[in-house]
């Protein structure tokens, strides 16, 4: 990838509007090549920087207006913390709106979507099945639509542990997730799966837990009332 590109993605990254596949293409270079995730590092350090350098000229200016004219110091004093209360007010908000779309369950569950590797889908192809439904399973995933991604993720579900099946598991168990929350009984299916299944599974369902049992998220999340009540694939 050429410079130019690598730069302008991390800063669609930093600006929050990289999209989904861009995204994607990110995070796998970040992961394989340590120069590129120092870069990102380095930026997102940066932007915070100057995040903060805009804040402080933000109260510098505010100070000037309040000492600019002793005579108008009570008018300027009530226009500084108009100002002030103005700021925080739209900080709360925008770190609030924030928060809730990143506790949101489906945004949860799209940040801990694992894409099959194709040495995986290579070795399924070999037993001449089809995996066909395995694209629209993935493809109904990363557009939300959890519940018809399970209804193509669960014929991929079979009693051994390779890696298709796996992630036909771990793929129902976050699209569940999306739809109706991190209830008791999703929990202990969870804590199942950990149990049997390998890496990368075992770790990210330790994060994920960790997550849901997390203050910031019991704090920020939107409950959803269930959706899959008659429509519970048996996992384990």
């Amino acid at each position: 990838m050429q410079e130019k590109d690598l730069l302008e993605l991390i800063d669609q990254y930093l600006l929050g509007r990289i999209r989904p596949d861009d995204l994607d293409r990110l995070e796998y270079l970040r992961k394989t090549n340590p120069d590129i995730e120092l870069q990102v590092r380095q930026s997102i350090e940066a932007f915070n920087v100057i995040k903060y350098l805009r804040y402080k000229q933000l109260r510098e200016k505010l100070r000037q207006i309040d000492s600019a004219d002793e005579k108008s110091k009570t008018g300027f004093l009530r226009q500084q913390w108009i100002v002030i209360s103005i700021l925080i007010i739209t900080s709360f908000l925008g770190f609030w709106l924030w928060a809730s779309h990143h506790f949101d369950p489906a945004s949860i569950a799209m940040r801990h979507f694992l894409r099959i590797s194709e040495t995986g889908i290579a070795l399924y192809e070999t037993k001449n099945e089809s995996v066909n439904d395995w694209t629209l399973a993935t493809m109904a995933f990363r557009n939300k639509n959890f519940q018809e991604a399970i209804i193509h993720f669960q014929p991929y579900l079979d009693d051994t542990q390779n890696e298709i099946s796996a992630s036909a598991k771990w793929n129902i168990l976050l699209a569940r997730f999306a739809l109706s929350g991190a209830d008791i009984s999703w929990q202990e299916e969870m804590i199942v799966f950990q149990s049997t299944t390998f890496e990368p599974y075992k770790s990210e369902v330790l994060k994920l837990l960790h997550t849901v049992n997390s203050p910031f998220y019991k704090i920020f999340i939107f409950r959803l009332s269930p959706q899959l009540s008659a429509l519970k694939p048996r996992l384990m």
